[in-house]
Order: C-alpha cells, then structure tokens, then sequence
C-alpha cells in the first residue's frame, strides 16, 4: 500500500497516534439498538480527543450519521477555553451556547437535548493513517488496541479498562469522496478481504463484563 500512499503527515514519528471517544447514548440505547437493528438512517454523538495533546489542546464535537449508503460527519472543533463548560453541559439535560457557537455544535446539543442523550462511554484505540498520494480526497486508516471503559468525563483514566477487539485483530477502514482507488480494490482482492459493517461502540458496549448494565 505504501507505493501508493503517504503515511499522515500530522502523525507522530512512530506513524501512530491515539484516539479517544467519549460517546453519548439515550436512556433506552437509541444509538447502540439502532446500529445493531440495521436502521438506514441513524447518528451518533461523540466528543474526541487526541491523547497524545494535553488537556490545552481542542475537543472535536462530532454526529457521524449514516442516510442509506451515505455516511458523513459533522464537526466542531473546539478550544480549550470552552472545554470546561461545555463537557459539563454534556451530563446536564439544559445547556446555553454562545451566539457564535457553530452550526455543528448547536446540532450537536440539539439531538443530545431531544433523545436524553449523555456521556456513558469512553473508547480508546491507536490509528495508523494513509493518503492516496493523487487521490486526495481517499484516507486509509487501520486502527488497534481498541479499549473501553464506562465514563461521563473524556480526560478520566483508562485505568481498567476492557478490549473490544482481540489482540490481533484490526479495523482497517477506507474513507473516500467517490470511487475508491484501483490499487485499494486490487489490494482487497489479492488479500481476500471482505468488507463489514463495524462499529467501535457498539464492538467496546458487548465487551464490557455485564454488556450495556455496565454504563447505568
């Protein structure tokens, strides 16, 4: 793969960086039964964080919807002066945003205020990230190591906290605006790789020692 893409120049020099989630849910796991169920039009809520920035660093506000065989996000990346505030309204069922708060993030309080929603979850995993080298808009990423633990707070410890994949297992996933890469195809088939729906919250909820009594 590396004679057709470049690894993410943003990443460390070791190639891989960690990523951490903090993912919302409603009193009766909207989210979770959703994706399990199959449902064509369904969203998630996450805030993220990368942990190798310190807590000066922005938050990432994310919804990654799915509407068919579309799936896309919405971001808002926030500073570390809105941190504080803003994760306390996380566990809060009424909230206040500033006037210039961006679209995103009002949609983001939106949803969380319409189902209930609030922090029950922190997954933790190490990503090693590509780009097609003429392809700009195509981003290959493999990530492993995936961890979970209950929470409400994104910056608590991961102290105890439980796989979600086996050990030698990894999620690679292919992010494309259009058709993927020909390489990428030849790739697939030449290792014989199939293609599945995987999602790390759902994957990291199973694997903790009483399922979704776990997170109440």
């Amino acid at each position: 793969m590396r004679a057709f893409a470049s690894a993410d120049p943003h990443a460390p020099a070791s190639g891989y960086y960690t990523v951490r989630s903090l993912y919302l849910d409603s009193p009766d796991w909207k989210c979770f039964y959703e994706k399990a169920d199959g449902q064509t039009r369904r969203f998630k809520l996450r805030v993220r964080k990368y942990v190798e920035n310190d807590r000066s660093s922005l938050l990432k506000f994310e919804i990654k919807y799915k509407h068919g065989t579309h799936i896309g996000k919405l971001v808002a990346a926030v500073q570390a002066e809105s941190h504080d505030g803003l994760l306390a309204a996380l566990n809060r069922r009424t909230y206040s945003l500033s006037d210039d708060a961006p679209d995103a993030l009002r949609e983001f309080f939106a949803l969380k205020q319409r189902y209930a929603m609030c922090p029950i979850l922190n997954v933790q995993f190490r990503r090693q990230a590509f780009f097609d080298r003429v392809h700009r808009g195509v981003r290959i990423t493999f990530d492993d190591r995936v961890i979970a633990r209950p929470s409400r707070d994104i910056f608590e410890s991961m102290s105890g906290a439980r796989p979600a994949l086996l050990g030698n297992q990894s999620i690679l996933e292919v992010k494309a605006h259009g058709m993927v890469p020909y390489w990428f195809q030849f790739l697939v088939r030449k290792y014989r790789l199939h293609a599945e729906p995987v999602s790390k919250y759902q994957r990291a909820a199973q694997a903790l020692p009483f399922g979704l009594e776990s997170v109440l």
